[in-house]
């Protein structure tokens, strides 16, 4: 069992936060806010890391939530010639991602 699905079992279903998870999901575009930069303009990219760990899922046939340490850090040394912690989604300590009303 991935690190989603143990936090998913063991956080966010039992405190219905439905809408919260390490990894964005392209499905809650709709209900994003997007990022802008200190000038006003729309970050360009920003959903790029998540969106190329999705695409790697789909191609692997597996679903990100069933993955390990290992499997994202192979997917993320294809990705990005890199495996260190810091690149890798998700991360514990800060990549977790929400929507307003599971926040409150």
């Amino acid at each position: 069992m991935g690190i989603s699905q143990v936090l998913r079992r063991l956080v966010f279903d039992p405190l219905a936060m439905h809408s919260t998870s390490f990894i964005w999901s392209p499905d809650w575009l709709p209900r994003t806010a997007l990022p802008h930069d200190r000038n006003g303009n729309l970050r360009k990219n920003w959903n790029r890391p998540a969106r190329l760990l999705h695409e790697a899922a789909e191609k692997r046939n597996s679903p990100i939530s069933n993955w390990r340490y290992g499997e994202y850090a192979a997917v993320v040394q294809e990705l990005a010639g890199t495996s260190l912690p810091n690149m890798i989604l998700p991360n514990a300590a800060s990549s977790m991602v929400t929507s307003a009303n599971d926040y409150a």
